[in-house]
């Protein structure tokens, strides 16, 4: 018997609250200071009109009244190859898709009287996870009290933190190795001994400014060392390129540490930027 085929009657576009923006990372990195709430500052990249770009009000309503629910993975296919409003021919924003996608997964669910997950499983034929999937947890670098309280919910994944500018790692690199030190200090002294979670966190490509590339893997050696006995440590955005290309090429291109992994990389050569 084939599917039945599955569409919505009825599309209802609601505003939502979260507490994540999607920010202009150019204007960031370029401020002299960064304040993780503010919004007074002067966009860079084209298509945002202040700093966070808030979640948009989808405008694809004739199109997924269209869709056919009882099936996810083509819905998610088309999506990606949406064009923008008023046929421009671009995509549409991340979070525009991003926001689609889960209705449309959650559609597929209701269809099938099933969990979103199932339905990933059965049309990407993976096995459903035998655990629970850990959940990264986030605050900002001097937010103890918020470690704490993470520490003690015994989160898989922490702290992410945030170093926007170069100057935020220092010198070196050392805010961020004595940053990565405090946060497993602080996970012996309060976590109980059983709790052993991995560590998180981000950099925003500021260690492709502060080192060269062939210097990246020595250093990240030293924040492993640092973040001892917790590992494996996830280093997240180490390099942000100024295009897909070089995003993809310039990541594989890093290798084993040149220099042993108790010793700094030769800056001799080469002054940290502090932009």
């Amino acid at each position: 018997m084939g599917r039945t085929r599955v569409q919505p009657t009825n599309v209802r576009f609601v505003c939502g609250l979260s507490g994540y923006f999607h920010k202009d990372l150019a204007a960031v990195k370029s401020s002299p200071h960064f304040d993780p709430l503010a919004v007074d500052g002067a966009p860079v990249t084209p298509g945002f009109t202040s700093v966070h770009l808030p979640f948009l009000r989808a405008v694809a309503g004739p199109w997924l009244l269209r869709r056919d629910v009882s099936v996810f993975r083509a819905n998610a296919i088309a999506v990606d190859a949406l064009g923008g409003s008023g046929g421009c021919g671009r995509r549409l924003h991340t979070a525009v898709r991003y926001g689609l996608t889960q209705a449309l997964l959650s559609a597929t669910a209701l269809v099938w009287r099933c969990t979103a997950a199932e339905v990933i499983a059965r049309e990407w034929a993976v096995e459903m996870s035998a655990r629970p999937v850990d959940i990264l947890a986030s605050c900002h670098c001097n937010d103890w009290l918020q470690l704490d309280r993470m520490i003690m919910k015994r989160v898989a994944l922490l702290p992410h933190a945030s170093f926007v500018h170069v100057r935020d790692i220092g010198p070196e690199g050392d805010y961020l190795l004595e940053y990565v030190r405090s946060v497993s200090r602080r996970i012996q002294e309060r976590g109980a001994s059983d709790y052993h979670p991995r560590l998180h966190f981000d950099v925003y490509g500021r260690l492709g400014e502060a080192f060269a590339d062939a210097e990246i893997p020595s250093f990240m050696e030293l924040v492993a060392r640092a973040a001892h006995p917790y590992g494996p440590v996830l280093i997240e955005s180490p390099i942000v390129a100024s295009s897909r290309e070089a995003q993809i090429q310039r990541p594989r291109q890093l290798k084993q540490p040149a220099c042993p992994s108790h010793r700094r990389p030769d800056r001799r050569r080469r002054v940290v930027q502090h932009s």
